[in-house]
């Protein structure tokens, strides 16, 4: 299949260069929101095979997981109204509904210590960097106005 170009919609381009001017940390936000539901969606992957199969999922198959995180990503962002409201945003494009349910044994093992880490290292981020990613009370709340 390979990469295809798809280009952004003019609305997404137009609605991210007004968010990228009043905050230059907007792409990075958006970044970090994305690794974390690219996280989620690796792991519910994962934990689906080794209770279907017994087997777990091997790298080649990461690719998957690009797939369904870039698919989430093109539906939150050209279905957000305008002008963006960023923590709605970056709470959905983290946390959205498009990430599997997850599979029984989610939270055992490797994978759940994986996650916590990965949450440790988001919230450092967060609350020491000053990024907008919408972490739900854990770090002082910031500007909620639109940017």
């Amino acid at each position: 299949a390979g990469c295809a170009h798809q280009p952004c919609p003019p609305e997404v381009q137009s609605a991210f260069l007004t968010v990228h001017a009043r905050d230059e940390r907007a792409l990075g936000s958006i970044h970090l929101a994305l690794v974390r539901h690219l996280a989620r969606v690796w792991l519910d992957m994962q934990a689906r095979a080794a209770a279907a199969s017994g087997t777990p999922l091997h790298v080649m198959q990461f690719p998957a997981a690009l797939r369904v995180t870039h698919r989430h990503m093109q539906d939150v962002l050209s279905s957000a109204p305008r002008p963006w409201n960023m923590r709605q945003v970056l709470n959905e494009l983290a946390w959205g509904s498009t990430v599997l349910e997850p599979a029984a044994g989610h939270d055992q093992g490797v994978g759940a210590l994986f996650w916590r880490l990965f949450e440790l290292v988001q919230l450092r981020l967060c609350c020491f960097e000053g990024c907008h990613v919408a972490t739900v009370g854990r770090c002082q709340d910031q500007d909620e106005e639109q940017w």
